[in-house]
């Protein structure tokens, strides 16, 4: 099964996961199942961000379209990533599906779906 993104975040409340594709985010209220052992996660998309790779390094403006910026500096691409953020809003165990917080945050590195 393919991933939208992979945890790099992660807190008893919510998580932020990078996108897989760049601009791959879910879309914003997005129902979302996290990988997480024998406890899956489940999640609402709450918000999305695009930007550079390293905190320290901010994207600048070029002037041109995104496909003159894909054919003459097809490196800039490599260089940035799309995060998303999620509300978990209930998890699933041995019992069966909870409406209410798991008793753990998501495992970072854990992939969303």
């Amino acid at each position: 099964m393919s991933y939208l993104g992979e945890v790099l975040e992660a807190n008893t409340t919510g998580f932020t996961a990078q996108a897989r594709d760049l601009d791959g985010a879910p879309e914003l209220g997005s129902l979302v199942k996290i990988e997480n052992g024998e406890q899956p996660i489940f999640a609402i998309i709450s918000g999305a961000a695009t930007g550079g790779l390293e905190p320290s390094r901010r994207p600048g403006a070029y002037g041109l379209s995104r496909e003159d910026l894909a054919l003459h500096q097809p490196q800039i691409f490599e260089l940035l990533k799309t995060d998303f953020t999620g509300i978990i809003v209930g998890h699933l165990d041995r019992a069966g599906y909870h409406g209410y917080l798991p008793p753990r945050p998501a495992q970072i590195h854990a992939f969303v779906h």
